[in-house]
């Protein structure tokens, strides 16, 4: 940050909340689908987990785990979700932008209900990973896929 004598400009200020009334007016599962993005590339690179976070975060694991969980209505308050920031690498910025809506497979190409009730199943049991490698699609695939049949489900 740019400081004069050690204080936040009123420049600075106004930004600061600015960004923090954008995060608070993002919608949580938004800001939890970019959280979980991040993470899951993080432990790829780090091999740290949920546990391994919350520690050096000074967090409970079920918090980390909430804040990861899309069908969890916990939404991180914006302190929380800047330090988690800080420790995967990413911005605020990046956790606000929206996330491409999944569209469903074209005819010919569907799913059933009883593969998508095993997808949900599979995505709440497994790694990411894992169910990203099981149904050969992208991490962020796998996201909008659960997010999507979750809804259609409802």
């Amino acid at each position: 940050m740019r400081k004069e004598n050690n204080m936040i400009t009123l420049e600075i200020q106004k930004e600061l909340e600015e960004l923090i009334e954008k995060f608070n007016n993002t919608d949580r599962d938004t800001i939890k689908m970019n959280l979980k993005e991040k993470f899951v590339l993080f432990k790829i690179r780090t091999g740290l987990n949920y546990g391994d976070v919350a520690r050096v975060l000074g967090l409970s694991k079920v918090t980390v785990s909430k804040m990861l969980q899309l069908h969890s209505y916990y939404k991180p308050d914006f302190i929380t979700a800047l330090k988690v920031c800080n420790l995967l690498g990413c911005t605020i910025d990046e956790l606000l932008k929206p996330v491409e809506v999944y569209k469903p497979p074209k005819e010919g190409n569907k799913w059933t209900l009883e593969m998508q009730k095993q997808f949900i199943k599979d995505f709440e049991e497994m790694d990411i990973i894992e169910v990203a490698e099981k149904y050969e699609i992208s991490p962020r695939s796998a996201v909008e896929y659960y997010r999507y049949f979750s809804r259609e489900l409802k």
